[in-house]
């Protein structure tokens, strides 16, 4: 499945591609389309594989690839894209390697469940200072996890449930008292799913999570 040209298209605000499960590529004058600022949806584009640059003062705020299962990776570009609000990744399987995210971005909604091959988050991750929600949810290949995610003092929701070869997090008890004398970790996070990591204690330190609602450590050896 091929799709047209869109260099004429200068008016279009939001594109609805999603289901279209034979499409391979898209044209690279979608990544050019400075007033497409509402939404991508390529949701269920089962058969993409390759995914167009966007211009880096795009202002597109969502971009769907939810079930993209042949896709590996995404442009760089758009770890650049400031007005982008939500990057819903779910369920692409083959999905690989995230963008390197830069500072000052407006990112509020990162969602990988299903990422089955993603092995690792890079520390950049920590650039995300707007981030409420972070989905992590059977990414079963991930290893490791850089610890300065506790300084997203933003963050409301964060799941690693399913992430069974996760084993390089530092949730130790020094560790995190250092972290709560220097910034405000957590302190939106109103739900927490550790129920992957094998705590042997829950930390004292979570006790100063002031607006958490629920919290998971099911099946812990404590």
């Amino acid at each position: 499945m091929e799709l047209p040209h869109f260099e004429k298209a200068l008016n279009l605000e939001k594109l609805n591609l999603g289901g279209c499960e034979l499409l391979k590529q898209l044209p690279s004058s979608i990544g050019r389309l400075r007033k497409l600022t509402r939404s991508l949806n390529l949701g269920g584009c089962k058969s993409l594989t390759d995914f167009l640059y966007f211009v880096e003062d795009l202002n597109i705020s969502r971009l769907i690839l939810e079930g993209c299962e042949q896709l590996r990776q995404i442009p760089p570009s758009i770890g650049h894209l400031r007005n982008l609000t939500v990057l819903n990744l779910r369920d692409c399987k083959s999905f690989v390697n995230l963008p390197h995210f830069v500072d000052h971005l407006n990112l509020k909604e990162l969602n990988l469940e299903g990422c089955v091959q993603l092995r690792q988050i890079h520390p950049c991750i920590g650039n995300l200072r707007k981030l409420v929600y972070l989905n992590l949810k059977d990414c079963k290949s991930i290893v490791s996890f850089p610890s300065n995610i506790l300084g997203l003092s933003s963050l409301e929701y964060q799941s690693l449930f399913g992430c069974s070869n996760l084993h390089s997090i530092d949730l130790s008890e020094d560790s995190i008292r250092c972290l709560l004398s220097s910034l405000p970790i957590f302190s939106c996070m109103r739900e927490l799913d550790l129920s992957f990591y094998n705590l042997l204690k829950i930390p004292y330190a979570f006790g100063n999570f002031q607006c958490l609602e629920k919290a998971m450590f099911k099946g812990k050896q404590f």
